[in-house]
């Protein structure tokens, strides 16, 4: 896998001009519930902080294993704070 994203990030910079992969990733362990809903939540707003939907249920391209999309839709709209829009960037060349 590694040899595949090294060979398809190189081929992708060369072509566009920019990264295809991120240099790093975060990992965090999830010792409860509580925890693992505020990462749901925070993963299921990346698409509405984006500006590419006004709601996570709008985004097509997410789901779980374990639970349905309802269950984690009800999830998020049990927490406090509302879902927000980032202020929208420049564009960026890809785009």
């Amino acid at each position: 896998m590694a040899i595949a994203k090294q060979k398809s990030g190189f081929d992708f910079a060369m072509r566009d001009g920019y990264r295809l992969w991120q240099k790093a990733y975060y990992e965090r362990v999830l010792r409860d519930e509580e925890a693992s809903a505020e990462i749901i939540r925070y993963i299921l707003a990346n698409p509405v902080r984006s500006g590419l939907v006004a709601e996570p249920a709008e985004y097509p391209f997410w789901g779980s294993g374990v639970h349905t999309r309802d269950d984690l839709i009800e999830l998020i709209a049990r927490e406090k704070a509302p879902l927000k829009r980032r202020p929208t960037p420049a564009r960026r060349r890809h785009r």
